[in-house]
């Protein structure tokens, strides 16, 4: 009984046995590492004309490649694309080799990694949850003042190679 008197156990034995099932079930559903591999969704701002409230899927690899040597091709920094079939979206070259890309519209938002090869193309790979994720697409990119081009050299996804080849993308 809970609450009242057993005999030979108190109620502070009773929390601490307690605590120890709670402590070693939480330990357990951790791992070893207390870190769980996969994509993590968390909440993203606000879409800044829609007032909707978005999630974006957080990719162990988008994580990573934060952590990387930066691309050259395209310097950091916010591009917004007023064209694209879905409406108005903005591109976000992250530190490191990340991107995230915001449909305005919807408020939609998601992550990838970023590779550039000896030529100066970038590699675009959408992570977990984005459309045709995992899936890379390989651009030619030019910089022409504030604005921002990008010619398809082979994408296997539709929407974002429609996406960043519909119109100039303006820092």
């Amino acid at each position: 009984m809970i609450g009242g008197n057993v005999p030979g156990r108190g109620a502070r034995t009773l929390l601490l046995l307690l605590f120890g099932v709670v402590l070693a079930v939480g330990t357990a559903c951790a791992g070893a590492g207390g870190y769980t591999s996969g994509a993590v969704t968390t909440p993203a701002a606000a879409a800044p004309s829609s007032g909707a409230v978005a999630s974006t899927t957080q990719d162990p690899a988008v994580h990573s490649a934060a952590m990387a040597a930066p691309i050259t091709a395209i310097p950091l920094g916010t591009y917004r694309n007023q064209v694209t079939p879905e409406g108005p979206q903005t591109l976000i070259i992250g530190a490191g080799a990340s991107y995230t890309q915001v449909v305005t519209n919807s408020g939609q938002s998601w992550q990838g990694t970023l590779a550039q090869d000896n030529a100066g193309r970038v590699t675009f790979t959408s992570a977990a949850g984005a459309p045709c994720a995992g899936q890379p697409g390989l651009y030619r990119v030019n910089l022409n003042g504030s604005d921002l081009s990008m010619q398809t050299v082979s994408d296997s996804c539709p929407s974002r190679a429609t996406a960043f080849t519909s119109g100039p993308w303006v820092r």
